[in-house]
C-alpha cells in the first residue's frame, strides 16, 4: 500500500519545472506574498524604531523683536532665548521599551502565521498526493476491471460464459474509467489548491512528487514535556506579548504626562545698547492631569489581554492533546483498514476468482468481491492520508515549540 503513495510527475503534462517535494512546498510557504509582506513590516519597524532619540522633548528657539519708548530705552529692542526641556519620568526610555515590546509582539505574530502556512501547505502538499496516488489506484482498477472483462467476454463467445456475465463485466469496466476521471479532476482541483495555498498562479499547477514524510515523533515522555510547554507555540505566546505591550504602552503614556523640566537662557539687548545674559530654569509640575485617562485604557487593555493569554495557553496544551490523540487514533485506523479489510478483500477476491474458475461462483460474485477490494483500497489510502496529515501536524507543532527539539522525517 506504501508505493501507492509515491506520487509520479509523469501523471500529468505539467512542466517538470513545478514538481513539488515535500521539503521544497515548505520551503515555498515561506515565500507568499503575504508573509514576505510581514517580514518587511517587522524589518521596516526595527529600522524606523532604531532611530528614537535618547531625548525625547526637542529644543525651543525663539527671537522676540522690539521697539523701546520713552526716555531710558528708545529705539529697537530684541531678545533670543532657547531652552531644552527634560522629561522626568524617562519618557525617552518607556518609549524605546515600548516600541521593543510591539515589535516582539510582531516578530511572534510572524512566527504564528508561518507555522499556520506550513500546516496549510503541508495539507494541501499531501492532500495533492493522496489524490495522485488515488488517481493511479484508480488506473491499476480500470487496468485490471479490463482484464477481466476481456477474459469474460472470450469466455462468453466460445459459450462458457453468458452474454449476461459480459454485460455485468461491462458495467463494472465503465465504473472503472468514470473513476479515473473522477480522479483527474480531483488532482486538479487539489492542484489548484496547493498552487492558491503558496501564493502561486494556475499555470503550470504544482505536482507532489517525492516519498510522502514520515516525520519522527516523541515517546510518551516527550508529549507529556510537550504539553508542559505547550504555551511556548507563537499563538498563545503572541497573547502574553499582546499585554506587555500594552503595559509598556501605558507606561509610555503615564510618561508623556508625567512632570518636566526644561533649562535654557537667554540674550536681551534694550534700545540704549545695554545687553543681559539670563539663564532660565521651568517645571512642568504634574499635579493635576498626569495621565489618569491613558492610564485607565491602559489597565483596561492589559487585563483584557491577560485573560486572552491565559485562555491562548490553554487552547496551547489542548492543540497539543488533540495532536497527540490524532495522531494515534489515525495510527489505529490505518492499521486495522489495513490487517482487517484491506488484506481480507484481497483474499476474498482470490477466493472468488478459483471459485468461479471451478464453476463454483458467478461473475457477480466475483465482481462484488472485486467492488469490495476496490472501496478497501481507496478507503485504506485515505486512512494512511489522514494519519500522516495528523503526524506532519504534531510534527510541525513540537517543533514551534520554543526550545523543542523535535525529531526529523524518514
Amino acid at each position: 500500500m506504501r508505493a501507492l503513495f509515491v506520487s509520479l510527475a509523469g501523471l500529468f503534462a505539467v512542466s517538470p519545472a513545478f514538481a513539488l517535494d515535500f521539503d521544497a512546498a515548505l520551503g515555498l510557504s515561506q515565500q507568499t506574498p503575504g508573509l514576505v509582506g510581514d517580514q518587511r513590516a517587522l524589518q521596516a519597524r526595527q529600522q524606523m524604531d532604531g532611530q528614537l532619540p535618547n531625548i525625547a522633548g526637542n529644543p525651543e528657539i525663539g527671537v522676540a523683536p522690539g521697539l523701546g519708548f520713552g526716555a531710558g530705552s528708545p529705539g529697537p529692542a530684541v531678545q533670543i532665548f532657547a531652552n531644552q526641556s527634560w522629561n522626568l519620568m524617562d519618557l525617552s526610555g518607556q518609549r524605546k521599551a515600548a516600541a521593543a515590546a510591539e515589535r516582539a509582539v510582531l516578530d511572534v505574530q510572524l512566527r504564528a502565521s508561518q507555522l499556520l502556512q506550513k500546516l496549510d501547505v503541508a495539507q494541501a502538499w499531501l492532500q495533492l498526493s493522496t489524490a495522485q496516488a488515488l488517481y493511479q489506484a484508480a488506473q491499476q482498477q480500470a487496468q485490471q476491471a479490463d482484464q477481466f472483462l476481456t477474459s469474460i467476454q472470450r469466455a462468453a463467445s466460445k459459450g462458457v460464459a453468458l452474454s449476461a456475465d459480459a454485460a455485468e463485466a461491462e458495467v463494472f469496466a465503465g465504473q472503472a474509467q468514470l473513476r479515473i476521471v473522477a480522479m483527474e479532476g480531483e488532482v486538479h482541483d487539489r492542484a489548484m489548491d496547493l498552487a492558491r495555498t503558496l501564493g502561486q498562479g494556475p499555470e503550470p499547477l504544482p505536482v507532489a512528487t517525492g516519498r510522502v514524510p514520515e516525520p519522527v515523533l516523541p515517546d510518551a515522555a516527550g508529549w507529556r514535556q510537550a504539553l508542559s510547554s505547550a504555551s511556548s507555540l507563537p499563538a498563545a505566546m503572541a497573547k502574553g506579548l499582546v499585554a506587555k505591550a500594552e503595559k509598556a504602552r501605558a507606561a509610555e503614556a503615564l510618561a508623556l504626562h508625567g512632570s518636566s523640566l526644561a533649562v535654557g537662557g537667554a540674550w536681551s539687548r534694550d534700545g540704549q545698547g545695554a545687553s543681559q545674559f539670563l539663564v532660565t530654569l521651568s517645571w512642568r509640575w504634574a499635579a493635576f492631569d498626569h495621565g489618569q485617562r491613558a492610564a485607565a485604557l491602559g489597565a483596561e487593555a492589559v487585563e483584557r489581554g491577560m485573560g486572552e493569554a491565559i485562555a491562548a495557553s490553554v487552547q496551547a496544551c489542548l492543540d497539543i492533546a488533540a495532536a497527540q490523540h490524532e495522531v494515534e487514533h489515525t495510527r489505529e485506523q490505518a492499521e486495522v483498514l489495513q490487517t482487517r479489510v484491506l488484506v481480507p478483500a484481497q483474499k476474498l477476491v482470490d477466493l472468488r476468482q478459483r471459485q468461479y474458475d471451478r464453476g463454483a461462483a458467478t461473475v457477480f460474485d466475483v465482481l462484488r468481491a472485486k467492488q469490495a477490494l476496490r472501496e478497501a483500497e481507496r478507503t485504506a489510502i485515505d486512512a494512511q492520508s489522514m494519519r500522516i496529515r495528523a503526524a506532519l501536524r504534531a510534527w510541525l507543532l513540537l517543533a514551534a515549540l520554543q526550545g523543542a527539539t523535535p525529531g526529523g522525517t524518514q
